[in-house]
């Protein structure tokens, strides 16, 4: 089979003829279609499926073959540069030489009924082609120029030659299995929640995914991934996401839709997650004097420098500060417990085995009463860690003679 029309070798002819059939339709550019891809006739060259196989969605004129899954028709009109439009209409195909006139797919990926050419009034025979998977194989038949039509490059073991088929491709199913999680690592991050949204994956077809497109009523998210049919997948609402300020204690409605290698969208799923009472503690750590010395007392400031704009809660919040300073500090932990202050201050000091280590120092504040009706098992805790440098000798003492 020689192959000397490039597949990509739509000509101006094609465009004129575009505009003068009217078959397309007006103003939006491309849609495309759920059949995509090239047959391949030694008479007549390529049949375009869809417009996709040309323009990008939204541009250039529309045109392809569509798949009814419900009424298991092919309708719409397949293009060929040397003979126009071929048309899978049935108003078009009214009259055919046998049998049921409608291209239909049934279950079992058997491809029956006619399409015709219109410029000639040619008939295509469909009834040699299978649906196997996502791909059409096997050839339709044209009893006057198109002769023979390959859906396949497998059914002339020519794929290496020339890569092509007719194939289909459907939307991903919407997404299942939708849940909001608050996971206690990702809380601590700032002033705002940050809720991890957990989904399933499945396209009808095996396709794998391609993005996904998240909405909520503080933002939106689109974003590319690559997994494949079957795969969990998640994202995370990080505080970069949320558009303005945050309401705390609210109920957030939220859509989200998966899309497809094939770049299209499966239907909305909605999804309804409880925001946080308030914001998780946001430790601070400082401590006097700066540089450290052996036997030397240090005051060791904690901080809570959270910011509740938005909380509806009345009780006063109650926070526990647990300060590790490790080994060799004296003490070696302190802590203040279910205190309304949001500063507390303590002291240790570091013994003679600490000179020359640097030292790292740990502050965690709890709430005691964050009452999240909605997260009860949440702990509402959050650490800091920071390095003191190294402890030094202190400074000699100066003796006048």
């Amino acid at each position: 089979m020689s192959k000397k029309i490039s597949i990509f070798s739509f000509l101006t002819v094609f465009l004129f003829l575009m505009v003068s059939f009217s078959l397309v339709s007006g103003g939006g550019g491309c849609d495309p279609g759920n059949v995509r891809g090239y047959a391949w006739s030694d008479n007549i060259g390529w049949i375009s499926f869809s417009c996709f196989n040309t323009y990008d969605s939204g541009e250039g004129v529309d045109y392809g073959v569509y798949f009814n899954s419900i009424t298991e028709s092919l309708s719409g009109y397949a293009w060929s540069d040397n003979v126009g439009w071929i048309s899978f209409e049935s108003d078009d195909l009214e009259g055919c030489p046998d049998g049921d006139c409608e291209a239909v797919i049934d279950g079992s990926g058997d491809v029956s009924g006619w399409a015709k050419v219109l410029s000639n009034g040619e008939w295509i025979s469909l009834s040699d082609i299978e649906l196997e998977g996502n791909r059409f194989t096997g050839y339709g038949w044209g009893d006057r120029t198109i002769g023979w039509a390959s859906f396949d490059c497998e059914n002339e073991d020519e794929c290496q030659e020339s890569d092509y088929n007719v194939f289909l491709v459907l939307p991903p199913d919407p997404p299942s299995d939708v849940d909001v999680e608050f996971r206690e690592d990702n809380q601590c991050v700032g002033e705002h929640s940050v809720p991890t949204i957990v989904w399933e994956y499945s396209d009808p077809l095996g396709a794998d995914a391609e993005g996904y497109k998240i909405e909520t009523a503080y933002g939106s998210i689109e974003e590319s991934i690559f997994l494949e049919d079957g795969d969990v997948t998640e994202t995370t609402i990080s505080p970069n996401d949320w558009d303005g300020s945050q309401e705390w204690g609210t109920t957030f409605d939220c859509t989200i839709q998966v899309k497809n290698e094939h770049g299209l969208y499966s239907d909305v799923n909605e999804c309804t997650f409880s925001n946080l009472a308030r914001p998780y503690p946001q430790p601070e750590l400082s401590w006097s004097p700066e540089t450290i010395h052996f036997e030397e007392m240090i005051e060791f400031t904690g901080k809570d420098d959270v910011q509740e704009e938005g909380v509806s809660m009345t009780d006063e919040l109650r926070r526990t500060f647990e300060f590790d300073f490790g080994e060799h500090a004296n003490p070696e932990e302190e802590s203040v417990e279910d205190t309304v202050e949001k500063e507390v201050v303590v002291e240790t000091y570091f013994d003679v085995e600490a000179v020359g280590d640097e030292k790292i120092s740990l502050l965690r504040i709890t709430y005691e009463n964050p009452n999240d009706v909605n997260h009860p098992g949440l702990s509402y805790s959050c650490k800091i860690e920071e390095n003191l440098g190294e402890i030094r000798h202190p400074f000699p003492e100066y003796f006048e003679n």
